[in-house]
């Protein structure tokens, strides 16, 4: 396509990668490539984050609302064969060995093709529009496609139920797991869904139709730490196109 013909969006888009390259120091075509693989092992270090959360029912660093006797348990690293070599991610683990990672199995050992040029579309497209929701592709009750949530509507019955009766303040979440299993709901996995489970959809604001974001940050540029941010400092907005609420 010719620079003339390029939409605004994509002109915006370019404009955010040059930014990115000047940023990023970037000389020669090695350091292209050891950015891709960063895109890459970012992308898949948080979606797996955003896996655990879900597994444990609370967030890294959110101890306040934990309500299971699993916990993290540091993380392990696995290294994965891309078109721009190996990558290194860093894959965290719980306490039981109860975590079944979705986004990057446990056999996994290389990225196809296709999986990469998708991650960096998405990268690339997110920059500019903002519309695209990152990490957990296995949320309950919703299925992720080009970057937005859709509601699976095999699921949406048992969360809608569970926010029926929690609303009613007459049922604890044990007895929420019963009755939702007892109705014959199921996970992913065919078991029930668990009480801190439950309780992290309660809490969870794409549910309801809204997006969080800005709940983590980058404290050292050069280790790359992350913090859980205060919850003053999240940011919070609704958009139906890209988190429809069930």
């Amino acid at each position: 396509m010719t620079r003339k013909n390029r939409s605004p969006e994509e002109n915006a888009r370019r404009a955010k990668i040059r930014e990115l390259l000047l940023s990023s120091n970037i000389s020669s075509m090695d350091d292209i490539q050891d950015l891709f693989k960063e895109t890459i092992a970012e992308f898949m270090e948080s979606g797996l984050e955003a896996e655990l959360d879900d597994e444990l029912g609370y967030g890294r660093y959110d101890y306040r609302n934990k309500d299971t006797d699993n916990s993290r348990n540091g993380h392990s690293s696995k290294t994965l064969r891309t078109s721009y070599g190996d990558v290194e991610v860093a894959v965290p683990r719980d306490r039981k060995g109860e975590f079944e990672p979705q986004i990057l199995k446990k056999n996994q050992t290389s990225v196809s093709q296709d999986v990469e040029e998708k991650i960096l579309s998405m990268y690339a497209k997110g920059m500019t529009t903002g519309d695209t929701v990152f990490g957990f592709d296995n949320m309950f009750g919703f299925r992720k496609k080009d970057g937005k949530l859709e509601i699976d509507e095999k699921e949406a019955p048992a969360i809608r139920k569970l926010f029926e009766l929690y609303a009613t303040d007459q049922y604890s979440m044990k007895q929420i797991e019963k009755i939702l299993y007892d109705d014959g709901f199921r996970n992913h996995n065919g078991n029930k869904l668990s009480h801190a489970t439950m309780a992290h959809i309660i809490r969870n604001s794409k549910y309801k139709g809204y997006f969080c974001g800005n709940k983590v940050g980058t404290e050292d540029m050069f280790t790359k730490k992350m913090v859980f941010k205060p919850e003053s400092e999240w940011v919070m907005f609704k958009d139906a196109r890209i988190v429809p609420a069930i």
